[in-house]
C-alpha cells in the first residue's frame, strides 16, 4: 500500500496557506476523492490525483461550503498492488 498523507482540516480563505485539500501519495495507478456534506450528498468528486478541493460546490450554479465538518472517501489502488484500499474520515473546513 502507498503511504498517504491526509490533512484533517483546511482554511479555504484565498490567503495562500492551507486553501485546499490535497491528500498526498505517489505510485497511484487508480485514484478517487469524494467529499460528502452532513446530510451523505456527495459535493465533490474526481479521479485525478493532482486535483485539490478547495471547498466549492457544483450544483447549476457554483457556490463555497459553510465552516465546518464534511466526510471524504478515498478508493485508490497503488502501482504494484492489485488491491483497492478505501479509506473514510472527515475534514474540517474552516474560515
Amino acid at each position: 500500500e502507498p503511504p498517504m498523507y491526509i490533512p484533517n482540516s483546511f482554511t479555504p480563505n484565498a490567503d495562500g496557506v492551507n486553501d485546499f485539500f490535497a491528500p498526498i501519495s505517489s505510485d497511484l495507478a487508480e485514484y478517487k476523492l469524494e467529499i460528502f456534506d452532513r446530510w451523505g450528498d456527495q459535493i465533490f468528486i474526481t479521479e485525478d490525483p493532482e486535483a485539490h478541493w478547495n471547498g466549492g460546490v457544483q450544483e447549476g450554479e457554483p457556490y463555497y461550503v459553510q465552516d465546518g465538518i464534511y466526510t471524504y472517501k478515498i478508493t485508490y489502488r497503488g502501482e504494484c498492488s492489485t488491491e483497492r484500499i478505501v479509506k473514510a474520515g472527515s475534514i474540517t473546513v474552516l474560515r
